[in-house]
């Protein structure tokens, strides 16, 4: 319900300049041998945007082809982002002898708990090396090379054992990006990441991380080798689920979501605010992620496209800042609270139907609801603002508070003393001193006024319950706990969020944990990455990377609850689902009340669901249909189908060779389909369309809320809701006729490559991410 304050992050560059700092210059004299090329390391800084919304650093390498002793832009071969989260901070140093013989770098990462700008020894949580390097293969000086592996596990930075007549080296291949001995790159990606990958006598095998920098010349030996992966090698596991394993050739890299920590690139989630029953992410590429109950909030749990700095959201409504620091908000707008002025700002708060925003010069504006005050702002420049149910605080840029709004609990009634950070509930307040104490005042008839002893990095108020951070990074929560909303789980974390009866938090892994109130979803969320996903009627199922299904919205008949397994398609009806397994048979689930979840025996191919039965498409290309028959639905026609789609009380397939047929209910001509020969078909309620072989498309039956009329231009797929159609333009990108009552033409943009339509929703992946954007009621 509020937009915490972040602290500017500070970063000490020791010994090296931060900006476009070539590490060649800081690691002392080189042992490399003369006119041979280097693999280089070079960080440079990055500004808050899209890769890193708070800022980090820019980690550089590459092969100095000209010798020159300088990684050059030309000579860059990958680049990964270290992005530090709110409180982190990270100082660079030069790296010891020992660490890196050929010069390189330290990085160092952790909270800046006393708040001085600077990070401290004791603040130091990882220290994390990257190393210039040797290229080992001629004459196969094997190993990682020079300097290959430092104490502790730094790893190197070189392609080992590529090239040369002794390319079998021992250990070639070892010296990775992050690879060997279980250090380094940014704590290393354990010898996910090694150069080259020719280990031993078996190139494919990858095994140089686990023997890394023993044969190395000065290298010495890391403490814990993790196996090396070699060219061609990638899986997504490497990257934890969590980025995309890129092969270079001579290399594979995870091209992380976030800058890794660990040994696994991070889930990209940095920011996460709650509201009264629906919750939005800020992602780490600065998109926005929202879920929970939408449709009665006017869209609240369905955000802009573009990339953001800052979210908060409020009663039924949200807003955020975009990266050129403009406002936008969305979701009710009855009061105008989501209607935000022009300008540029630092940061956003939403109240119950009110917001306020802090402009870049410091001042505050506030609009919406302002029954007791609370959008009419006192004047004076602000660090930090939070907006609670009908009342508002913020502090002046001396640490000092101001409150107003309404204050019949006394929670517009500030304490004294000099502040870090506020946060406003629905009729209490919370604040974190400058000695990292907490102090609450307001409304306490459940204790949520009341907080624990001990220091604090963040606090978070809700309905009736606060949360905060420790200095140890583990959470505390007290007030009601009546849907266990003050009951959090255990473990550290790095952002938290207080909704009215459930709460969010980051853990320090970058995964997403929420607990309490969860009738509308707002504490489940959404993660991962996809390969399928169909829409049904209030609900939604997909396809993970993994082949996993993943189904939510409504599961009043079990039609959100899948089967264990894996995968290869997957169909959404009005309250049933079937999908096809790893080995061809079909599961159903949900509403089995006609017969339309006891799928047939044998082997499919596609699989579409309709209102209140199903079909399929047998490995022999021959139809099979189950379910409720009354109008001749479930009575396919004989032959050989490519593509099926199911509608309300009929069907449609492509033939073999492109022809159309329909089937059952022919209401408003829904069973009667155009001549000629297309590529895709999908049925609706009681229209449909199709893709001819040309791109164009089609669509017939009834049209009286415009479904059935498309546009002009070229698509390569195409889906039908109740009242609306979407489809996908050749260029990826999306677009959707019709009824709009729910937003469900409101397509989102980007480019996209798996499209579904449900009721009154639509859902498609996106191209970029693999992320699942919905549109329409609740974004089911």
């Amino acid at each position: 319900m509020t937009q915490s304050s972040l602290r500017a992050l500070r970063f000490l560059a020791a010994a090296c300049s931060m900006a476009a700092l070539v590490l060649a210059g800081c690691g002392g004299a080189s042992e490399i041998e003369p006119g041979a090329p280097t693999h280089r390391v070079a960080v440079e800084d990055e500004p808050p945007g899209k890769h890193c919304p708070a800022g980090g650093i820019r980690l550089l390498d590459g092969v100095d082809d000209d010798r020159d002793g300088e990684l050059d832009p030309d000579e860059v071969d990958t680049t990964h982002y270290v992005c530090t989260q709110p409180g982190q901070a990270v100082r660079i140093l030069e790296a010891t002898r020992a660490q890196c013989s050929t010069g390189g770098v330290q990085i160092q990462i952790g909270v800046d708990d006393d708040a001085d700008g600077t990070l401290d020894d004791a603040e130091v949580d990882r220290t994390q090396v990257a190393c210039n390097s040797s290229e080992p293969g001629a004459g196969g000086t094997g190993g990682a090379g020079t300097g290959g592996v430092g104490e502790g596990g730094a790893a190197a930075v070189s392609p080992a054992g590529a090239a040369g007549e002794a390319a079998s080296a021992a250990t070639s291949g070892a010296g990775g990006l992050g690879g060997s001995a279980g250090a380094t790159l940014m704590g290393g990606h354990a010898g996910a990441t090694p150069v080259g990958g020719t280990a031993g006598e078996t190139p494919t095998a990858g095994t140089g991380g686990q023997t890394a920098g023993a044969a190395g010349n000065g290298g010495s030996p890391g403490e814990s080798g993790a196996a090396g992966q070699g060219p061609g090698a990638c899986t997504t596991s490497d990257c934890a689920n969590q980025g995309t394993c890129v092969d270079l050739g001579t290399r594979a890299v995870c091209d992380c979501i976030r800058g890794f920590f660990g040994d696994q690139c991070e889930i990209g989630t940095t920011v996460v605010a709650a509201g009264a029953n629906y919750t939005c992410v800020l992602r780490s590429d600065g998109t926005l992620a929202c879920w929970g109950l939408g449709v009665g909030n006017a869209g609240a749990s369905t955000p802009p496209e573009g990339t953001f700095t800052a979210v908060a959201v409020g009663g039924g409504h949200a807003c955020a800042i975009r990266s050129n620091g403009e406002l936008a908000c969305w979701g009710g707008n009855t009061d105008g609270q989501a209607t935000p002025p022009a300008g540029t700002f630092t940061a956003v708060a939403a109240g119950g139907a009110h917001t306020c925003a802090i402009r870049s010069d410091g001042t505050l504006a506030c609009w919406g609801y302002d029954s007791n005050g609370q959008a009419t702002p006192p004047t004076g420049t602000f660090t930090a603002v939070a907006a609670g149910g009908v009342h508002t605080c913020a502090i002046r840029s001396d640490g000092t508070l101001a409150c107003w709004g309404s204050n019949d609990e006394g929670q517009a009634t500030p304490p004294a003393g000099t502040l870090t950070a506020v946060t406003a509930g629905e009729r209490h307040s919370c604040a974190l001193r400058t000695d990292r104490t907490l102090l609450c005042w307001g409304r306490n008839d459940n204790g949520q006024a009341t907080p624990p002893a001990g220091t604090f990095a963040a606090v978070a108020a809700g309905g009736a319950h606060s949360c905060a951070i420790g200095s140890d990074r583990t959470l505390a929560c007290w007030g009601d706990d009546t849907a266990g909303q003050a009951t959090p789980p255990a473990g550290a974390f790095t952002s938290v969020a207080a909704g009215y009866e459930y709460s969010c938090a980051i853990g320090s892994d970058g995964t997403l944990a929420c607990w309490g109130d969860d009738t509308t979803g707002q504490a489940t969320p959404s993660a991962g990455t996809f390969r399928a996903v169909a829409a049904g009627y209030e609900y939604s199922c997909a396809i993970r990377s993994d082949r996993a299904l993943a189904c939510w919205g409504d599961d009043a008949a079990g039609q959100s609850t899948p089967p264990d397994g894996t995968f290869t398609a997957v169909a959404t009806g009005e309250y049933h689902a079937c999908a096809i397994r790893s080995d061809g048979t079909l599961g159903c689930w949900g509403l089995n009340g006609d017969g339309q979840s006891t799928p047939p025996e044998g082997t499919f191919t596609a699989v579409t669901a309709g209102s209140f039965h199903s079909c399929a498409i047998g490995s022999d290309g021959t139809l099979a249909c189950w379910g409720l028959d009354l109008d001749g639905q479930a009575t396919p026609p004989e032959g050989k189908f490519a593509a099926v789609a199911a509608g309300d009380a009929y069907g449609c397939a492509l033939r073999t060779g492109g022809p159309l047929v329909c089937w059952g209910s022919d209401d408003d001509g829904r069973a009667t389909p155009p001549s000629g020969t297309f590529t895709a078909v999908a049925c609706g309620d009681t229209h449909a369309c199709a893709i001819r072989k040309d791109g164009t498309l089609v669509c017939w039956g009834s049209n009286d809320r415009g479904q059935a009329a498309p546009p002009e231009g070229t698509f390569t797929a195409v889906a039908a809701g109740m009242f609306h159609s979407c489809a996908l333009r050749s260029d990826g990108t999306l677009a959707c006729w019709g009824s709009n009552d729910m937003g469900q033409t409101m397509a989102p943009d980007g480019a996209f490559e798996v499209l579904a339509s449900g009721t009154y929703h639509s859902c498609a992946i996106q191209t970029d991410d693999l992320q699942i954007r919905c549109w329409g009621s609740q974004a089911r």
